[in-house]
Parts: C-alpha cells; structure tokens; sequence
C-alpha cells in the first residue's frame, strides 16, 4: 500500500480458528478500502496461523504479526506500534463489523475533527447472557467534551468500556500516552476511561455497527475468579495513579468511577468460593478500597 492507510484495523487473534475468517472477512469486505487491517497472532496453537497467511497472500492491505502469547493488550499495543493510519480500530476477531461501518466513522470523524467517535452493537445468537450495548437518550448530532460525556454516562448508568465500540483518531492516542495496561483482564475498563477524559470532541452514531458473539469459553464469561479481582485492582490503582496530579473535579469523577465498578463487581462476584473472597478481602482492606465499597454491597459478598 503506496499512500497512507485512512484507517488502522487491529485485530488480536489467539485460538480462535472457528471465527477468525468470518471475523477478518469483514473488514476486507468494508466499503472503505483505504485501510490497512494488522492482524497480531498472539501465539495461537490451532490452525489461526495458516488462516491469516492464506488471507495476507490474498490482500495486501493485511500485515501479519506474529508474538509469543502475552494477551491482548500487547497484542493490541503492538498492532498500534506499526499502525500508519490516520484512526485507528481495535476488532476483536470473532465477531463482525458491519460493511459501510469504517466509512461511517472516518467521514464523521474527519468532518468534525473528532478525537473518537462510538457507536452500538449487537448480539450475534440468542444467548443467556443479557448484555446491553445500547446508548439511550444521547443526541447523535451533537459534539461532546469527553469528560463532560464520561459524567453523563456513569450518572445514567451507561458507560460502555468495550474497545470495539470506539473509533479513535491515532494522534489523540500518542498524544496523550493512551495504550493497554499489560497482563491484565478488564483491560478497557482502564483504556476506555483514559479515552474519554481527555478528549475534547466526541459524537455518537445511534446505530448497530458492530454484532458481538458471546462465547462460553471466552475470558470474559469464565466463572469470576482471582485474576478478575486482579484485574480491577490494577486498573483502580492505574486510576488512582493518574488521578494525582488532575483538578479535583476529575479526582472526584474518577473516585465515583472507582466506587461504581467496585461495588457492581463485588455485587456480581458474591458467588466466588470462600477462600477467594477472603483473598479479595485482603486486597480491599491493604489495598487502601475499604472506603470506597458500600457496607450493604460488602455484607451480602461476605455472606
């Protein structure tokens, strides 16, 4: 590719052969074909490595790399590390991108100099998990500050940290050191708040661009365990990090952040076993989060 790619699709990709060609299918098949699609195997030990090989000799748009398996944020970290479009897209490789979806967001992000534009998705097959990624009562023709945005959302119960459903201009990533948090789950959860926080210019498209498939053997629907509780005290910590050297209204901002999603994980994670709750416990009272949870929501995790 001899000019300069409008858009950087990166996809991580681990074990994950059943779904990666249909998944990859749809970025080849966007309407816009000004695009570069990196695709970062993540030391798969199925037939993944084959499938991108054959679909790299078939468009010269696809750049293969290839790293022993360190998760998807190095993956993703190292997709953007050799990306040269002007935005950049984080799919995740088994599910689907709508065809006219990349196009959608570049002209509204390219009109309006948006830092990042979001969107909606849904889910692929009838499943038990109930997952809402649905934006309700957001004006689509409106420019938003990000911050401003980010208090709208957790005081309507909104937010969405999800990667996928954020189109993002790449200078706005380096200009403000924005990547993933290494070796963790719940990765977004970091990424995603950093995104907003910052940006000055955000629009939101109030319409299904992505189909998301729920999958009983991903991480993300695994039983709760240690690693999740790993996973949120890192970013807590990251936040809290951060937070030190910000005006107060965003100290306070990001607290009230911190406060919500402690205590909907530890609502949520009550049915660990009693010797993993004894260790989240530990972490909640030498991690410096008692305050932080609400008495009501830690009574019922305890019992």
């Amino acid at each position: 590719m001899d000019a300069q790619p409008k858009v950087s699709v990166i996809i991580p990709v681990y074990n994950i052969e059943a779904y990666l060609l249909e998944a990859v299918k749809s970025i080849m098949n966007q309407s816009l074909k000004e695009i570069e699609i990196i695709i970062v195997n993540d030391g798969s030990t199925d037939g993944c490595a084959s499938i991108i090989e054959d679909l790299a000799s078939k468009d010269s748009r696809i750049i293969s790399l290839s790293q022993k398996n360190s998760g998807p944020s190095i993956a993703r970290n190292n997709g953007l590390s050799h990306a040269t479009g002007k935005y950049v897209y984080f799919m995740d490789s088994d599910d689907r991108l709508r065809s006219d979806a990349l196009s959608m967001c570049y002209e509204m992000c390219k009109k309006k100099d948006l830092d990042f534009v979001f969107f909606e998705a849904d889910i692929i097959d009838n499943h038990s998990w109930v997952i809402d990624y649905h934006f309700r009562a957001l004006a689509e023709d409106t420019i938003y500050n990000g911050y401003d945005l980010f208090n709208d959302l957790l005081d309507s119960k909104q937010l969405k940290v999800p990667v996928w459903l954020y189109f993002i201009r790449k200078q706005y990533l380096s200009d403000n050191k924005i990547e993933f948090y290494p070796h963790i789950i719940h990765e977004d959860e970091l990424f995603t708040v950093l995104l907003f926080l910052s940006a000055k210019c955000v629009q939101y498209i109030h319409q299904n661009l992505y189909n998301r498939r729920i999958r009983d053997d991903s991480i993300m629907t695994k039983y709760i365990s240690l690693r999740n509780v790993e996973g949120y005290f890192t970013v807590f910590d990251e936040l809290r990090k951060y937070s030190g050297t910000l005006a107060i209204s965003k100290k306070l901002t990001i607290r009230r952040y911190i406060t919500i999603t402690l205590n909907a994980f530890l609502y949520n994670a009550r049915v660990m076993s009693v010797k993993d709750k004894a260790r989240t416990l530990k972490l909640i009272l030498f991690g410096g989060w008692l305050e932080y949870a609400s008495l009501k929501v830690l009574a019922r995790f305890i019992l």
